[in-house]
């Protein structure tokens, strides 16, 4: 298990254009106006982020593409993504890049624009 990386950061890019993230930013942008603000809100977000992603992720060729990605940083195989747990894979999701440095991480880029 690592902490994502810049090359991680490429990958996930070329990942949003096999499963049309989008779609996923037209649902949550309608949602939510603005910054979500205080922890509590940032869960609620990063929930609906996660049952987005899994309503545009249902065809085998887009899970794999997922599995691919999730097994670089989760240092296994694809197969092995697809068969862990839940409280696992969320566990190792959290652990890859907590949802405190993902928020840091876009404030960041935000503030630089």
């Amino acid at each position: 298990m690592r902490k994502l990386n810049v090359d991680d950061l490429f990958e996930a890019v070329a990942l949003t254009e096999v499963i049309n993230l989008n779609i996923l930013y037209e649902e949550i942008s309608k949602k939510y106006q603005k910054v979500p603000q205080g922890e509590k809100e940032l869960k609620k977000v990063g929930y609906d982020i996660f049952l987005e992603l899994i309503r545009q992720a249902t065809s085998k060729e887009k899970k794999k593409a997922i599995y691919n990605f999730l097994s670089r940083p989760f240092e296994c195989t694809p197969e092995e993504v697809g068969e862990l747990s839940l409280i696992d894979c969320a566990s190792k999701l959290y652990e890859a890049a907590s949802i405190k440095e993902w928020r840091d991480f876009f404030i960041r880029v935000h503030d630089l624009t």
